[in-house]
């Protein structure tokens, strides 16, 4: 993919966030204005982060908390890492701590999600791999294709120096959703992640899973299948493990 196609796509993102913005608005300000707060806690058995294990195929806890008000958003997100050269370079980071704010728009049945986020890990020395905090920016709309039974989504993110210093980057993905018996919902996504700069191998990943909810949608459980064509890439080995293979991941969470 061409430098070219990525600054044009990078400028029909910039038109069609401030389009949909504006034309949002309007039918926003009839809404009555409500400031919503709300927490979340998980458990889970790897984090996995676009197909690499962040946490060398170990457990994580997770939280975060989260306001809205009208169409705007913010938030922060937390979760314990283990990086592949913590050891080898004396990284000492063991924390991830996003920030994130951003609009859902609204507009003829689709649901826009503009917005950035900024990767911080608080405790992380800078080695000869580069800096590991990085922002993004998003853009990314939702439908429901079948009434109640089938959702669609597609986001695209871009990072003017993605993770590790490796110059700008773009991921695309797509998720579908579909509402199951005993109220049960089966998920996808597919995703693409593109260096700009040939700094890093560009791979596809994905997972699929099925999950359900409990106590009035308090409680979830999610059991996923993750894999990427990384495997057996050698920026993925450590410690005998290949971190980018495919992979089960059982997740507990709760959101108050």
């Amino acid at each position: 993919m061409t430098t070219n196609l990525f600054n044009a796509l990078k400028g029909g993102v910039s038109s069609l966030c401030a389009v949909l913005a504006l034309s949002s608005f309007s039918s926003a300000a009839i809404a009555q204005d409500k400031l919503e707060l709300s927490a979340n806690v998980a458990m889970t058995s790897d984090y996995v982060f676009r197909g690499v294990s962040q946490t060398q195929e170990q457990f994580a806890v997770q939280g975060g908390f989260d306001a809205s008000y009208n169409i705007f958003y913010a938030g922060v997100w937390a979760s314990n890492v283990d990086f592949a050269d913590a050891s080898a370079l004396g990284d000492s980071t063991d924390v991830e701590l996003d920030v994130y704010l951003g609009i859902k728009p609204k507009w003829r049945g689709y649901d826009f999600d503009f917005g950035a986020i900024f990767y911080l890990y608080p405790d992380a020395t800078d080695t000869a791999g580069g800096e590991y905090n990085f922002t993004e920016l998003k853009a990314g709309v939702s439908y429901e294709l079948i009434k109640d039974r089938l959702n669609m989504s597609s986001t695209v993110f871009y990072s003017p120096d993605y993770f590790g210093e490796t110059g700008p980057t773009w991921t695309f993905e797509s998720t579908a959703e579909v509402s199951l018996p005993y109220n049960l919902k089966l998920s996808g996504t597919l995703g693409s992640l593109y260096y700009e700069d040939s700094a890093g191998n560009d791979y596809v990943y994905g997972n699929v899973g099925i999950y359900r909810t409990f106590y009035n949608d308090k409680f979830k459980l999610d059991m996923r299948y993750w894999d990427s064509d990384l495997n057996n890439d050698p920026a993925c080995q450590s410690g005998g493990r290949d971190l980018c293979d495919s992979r089960a991941v059982v997740t507990l969470s709760a959101s108050f």
